[in-house]
């Protein structure tokens, strides 16, 4: 494999997106919607990456590397998703004001599919409406995916066919002219940018690395069209420009995977604590915003530009804070399982 990869500050970014889709204008939600396709993407790259070239290559390395993303979803989120259950207990109006879902669950299931993000997407483009931590619909798709790929790279026919259906589901919702939402929260959908990111693994050797005189320009293109798809793309920012978007967070993921740096480089240090942070970055930011509007906040107004400025260093202080005193821990013992 060229390159060990540089993916943590992408990861930042994706989050950052994502923590904009929320806080800032609706006219910047088409940041988090790109930004979550992003990270299916990435995903899919990465976990093909690790069981094809380490766990599918020793004893019970399915389970460990089972275990190893149980610990890597769960302890944060569960964290998160108390602070966020607190914020609706507390705060409700408050709470649905920030984010419409979060409201207290009126449904047993409801309450099961907060605790074990099992559940939360309903159907074609229908989730629960009472959710803990609004973006957790993504980690549903995530951990099914992630109990699927195992058992999908270890046959390189059914690699391929599966790559192929899932390009001829989002064909086929195309066709039907399926609204963005089926294309979007579904397991069909998601599924997409997984094997595609799946599919980047399988080509890696094959298709040429990109230069920095375009790679660079590449990434300055990605967060250009992130911050100002909807001014420029207008009613095209849910079809064509989506998956523009989504292509060009494919060719920075080929890009950004051939890239290697030394692993004791300032670079490598910020990038992994960036990397670090994201994940708590995407869970924390809107529990975290309805206290922020309940104290400092009380008279600013929410999805204003104001209101994203205000909350997001808090945003990133809460993310440093879990990524140092919970996850770096967790880590320690997802090393030991990992090399065990």
């Amino acid at each position: 494999m060229q390159g060990t990869g540089v993916f943590g500050s992408y990861r930042w970014f994706l989050a950052t997106m994502v923590v904009m889709s929320h806080l800032a204008p609706v006219n910047y939600s088409g940041c988090g919607y790109y930004a979550v396709f992003g990270f299916f993407a990435l995903s899919g790259y990465l976990m093909t990456l690790v069981l094809k070239e380490y766990y599918l290559k020793q004893r019970q390395g399915i389970r460990r590397y089972l275990a190893n993303r149980a610990l890597r979803i769960y302890p944060i989120y569960w964290l998160v998703a108390a602070f966020g259950f607190a914020m609706i207990a507390w705060l409700p109006d408050i709470a649905k004001e920030v984010h419409p879902f979060m409201v207290m669950p009126d449904h047993p299931l409801h309450w099961l599919a907060n605790s074990s993000l099992f559940g939360i997407i309903l159907a074609y483009g229908i989730r629960i409406d009472s959710i803990f931590v609004p973006p957790a619909w993504s980690l549903s798709i995530e951990l099914v995916m992630y109990i699927l790929l195992p058992f999908i790279v270890r046959n390189s026919f059914f690699w391929v066919w599966w790559i192929g259906m899932c390009l001829a589901f989002t064909a086929a919702h195309l066709i039907e002219g399926q609204g963005f939402y089926v294309r979007y929260f579904s397991y069909t959908g998601g599924m997409m940018p997984f094997a595609l990111g799946s599919a980047l693994y399988l080509l890696k050797d094959k298709l040429p690395a990109l230069p920095h005189v375009a790679g660079i320009p590449l990434l300055v293109a990605l967060v250009a069209l992130n911050l100002f798809s909807w001014p420029l793309m207008g009613d095209h920012v849910l079809r064509e420009g989506f998956y523009i978007l989504f292509a060009l967070n494919l060719l920075a993921i080929h890009y950004l995977s051939r890239i290697t740096v030394g692993k004791q480089s300032r670079f490598a240090r910020i990038d992994e604590l960036l990397g670090g942070m994201s994940y708590a970055i995407f869970l924390v930011h809107v529990p975290l915003a309805v206290a922020i509007k309940s104290t400092i906040a009380a008279g600013m107004t929410v999805k204003t530009f104001p209101f994203f400025v205000l909350c997001l260093p808090f945003v990133y202080g809460v993310a440093w804070l879990l990524h140092i005193g919970v996850e770096k821990r967790i880590n320690r013992l997802r090393t030991r399982i990992r090399s065990a």
